[in-house]
């Protein structure tokens, strides 16, 4: 597994990925492709964005950064061609941008004194990946079900700043209108959709969490 993480280096590797985040969004989202963000997710309303709460103009934004294209080009990837000469730990978060996705976890395991919960991907069926996050680790039970983007750092995982949070009881239900919504004609293996579908899961079902 590698060395443990430090919250201290935690914490500095968070604040440089918070800032880094601030400047693609500056410089990277087109403001159409934030609109139709919005859209998508149903957020709109007469052209005027209608929000419940502080979070969802986040969610637009990575939903925007990551799912949507302009001439077929994400703006992670547009600011990541633009900054090739990135350094140190930026580099090393641009490319855990670049890799990162989303899918469905089961919280198994929780360590507060490493600020680690252990997850299973419940879509892709793979087990013993390590989130880092430390407000998480301490409020969240065993058996929480979240949608969330993982982002690769060093031997562990962050969040790349937004997550749906479900109850355990949830997960059944989740999984199987997930197959027959996707059953349907929709291509699973499409982010975007995959997405939009678990963020109205979340205007229907979701808990309230706080991470940092």
């Amino acid at each position: 597994m590698g060395m443990m993480i430090s919250t201290k280096d935690y914490r500095a590797y968070r604040d440089t990925y918070v800032a880094l985040n601030s400047r693609i969004l500056d410089t990277a989202l087109p403001h159409d492709l934030f609109v139709e963000a919005g859209r998508r997710l149903g957020l709109l309303r007469e052209g005027i964005f209608v929000f419940k709460d502080e979070e969802q103009p986040n969610v637009v934004a990575d939903f925007a950064l990551h799912e949507l294209t302009s001439n077929g080009v994400s703006p992670i990837e547009a600011f990541r061609a633009k900054n090739d000469d990135a350094e140190g730990v930026e580099k090393e978060i641009l490319e855990g941008l670049s890799s990162a996705s989303t899918s469905l976890f089961r919280i198994e395991t929780i360590s507060p004194s490493e600020d680690i919960l252990v997850l299973s991907d419940l879509l892709n069926d793979k087990q013993g990946i390590r989130l880092m996050d430390i407000a998480f680790s301490r409020s969240a039970v065993r058996g929480l079900v979240m949608f969330t983007r993982l982002v690769a750092f060093k031997h562990v995982f962050m969040t790349s700043g937004f997550s749906f949070i479900f109850p355990p009881e949830m997960q059944r239900m989740l999984l199987r209108k997930y197959r027959r919504h996707f059953a349907s004609g929709w291509p699973a293996d499409d982010p975007a959709e995959r997405f939009v579908f678990f963020f109205k899961e979340n205007e229907l079902y979701g808990q309230d969490v706080f991470f940092a």
